[in-house]
């Protein structure tokens, strides 16, 4: 799992470092807002352990950034010393997934990396796309070429095991002829 670190305490993150390193986590840090931004809208890492009061950019701003501008879903961890509710509740609603407060336990903040770490990985699939076709799981929707397609409920279930399933059905061709008819076509192959 690779993470990275915005911390402009450099004893701290290079302390950070060091343990999750030993934990066997890859991690990159940033010691400002701007550094922090630029790696994390690689959208390379797995979690964000986010400073809330850095040099240059607030935490709960780089957070903002991240969410509405660069629309990257890491989980990100706020990581800091504001411990009133009023601050939590802030970071919380800046797009920050998780809240610790300084001073922390270290077997803590690993134990939280892991949780979103494994959150990250069950997470679905919202959209699927074959050729022109667009399918919303969580809307139970199909769209051809921007068109929605209304499907009944066990055919669009049949879709979605299809193309959730394509790498191991390189036999099958979904196509669509018509809005009411959906055609898998099976092919032989040798």
């Amino acid at each position: 799992m690779k993470i990275l670190i915005i911390e402009d305490n450099q004893k701290l993150a290079q302390t950070l470092k060091k343990g999750l390193e030993q934990k066997g986590f890859v991690v990159d840090t940033a010691q400002t807002g701007e550094e922090g931004l630029d790696m994390a809208s690689e959208g390379v890492h797995d979690v964000v352990v986010l400073d809330w009061m850095l040099p240059d950019i607030e935490g709960v701003k780089v957070c903002q950034i991240l969410r509405e501008e660069e629309k990257i879903n890491t989980p990100i961890i706020m990581l800091t010393a504001k411990n009133f509710v009023n601050d939590k509740v802030k970071g919380l609603e800046s797009g920050a997934d998780d809240y610790l407060t300084k001073p922390f336990e270290f077997k803590e903040l690993v134990a939280r990396i892991k949780a979103l770490g494994r959150r990250k990985e069950k997470e679905i699939i919202t959209k699927i796309k074959i050729g022109c076709l667009e399918i919303d799981p969580d809307k139970m929707e199909i769209r051809r070429d921007g068109q929605r397609i209304r499907l009944s409920k066990t055919e669009m279930v049949l879709l979605m095991f299809l193309a959730k399933n394509q790498e191991r059905n390189s036999n099958f061709q979904i196509s669509i002829i018509k809005p009411a008819y959906l055609l898998v076509n099976r092919f032989q192959t040798f």
